[in-house]
């Protein structure tokens, strides 16, 4: 078992990102898989496509279907209550990207706590 050096040590004072390269360099030099997926704003407006997850052989690949997983990461993290999507972003959207945001704010505000249009 690999030790963990001090400068990844868990800590108020260690930033976030060396943490986080820290456990991803542990995980690689481990006996697990790791996936990593950078997701950017880049204008993608659709539900996020599902991706392979190789395995060994003889197992076939899984399919690891992303957007349930963002959305439950989302709504666990309750990031609904702490970021204000109607506040202009930097950088702002484009037009489309507006539109898209302004019609799920709406949907959004038309739906119930559980997601049910009212």
């Amino acid at each position: 078992m690999n030790s963990i050096p001090w400068s990844c040590q868990p800590s108020r004072y260690a930033p976030r990102w060396l943490q986080y390269t820290c456990k991803r360099q542990a995980y690689l030099e481990g006996a697990a898989n790791f996936v990593e997926i950078e997701l950017l704003r880049g204008g993608y407006l659709r539900p996020l496509p599902p991706i392979p997850i190789p395995l060994a052989p003889p197992d076939p690949d899984l399919s690891l279907a992303l957007q349930p997983l963002v959305e439950a990461v989302y709504a666990r993290s309750r990031y609904d209550r702490d970021i204000d999507y109607r506040r202009p972003l930097d950088p702002p959207l484009n037009l489309a990207e507006a539109t898209w945001l302004e019609e799920r704010l709406r949907r959004q505000s038309d739906s119930g706590p559980d997601g049910v249009s009212s």
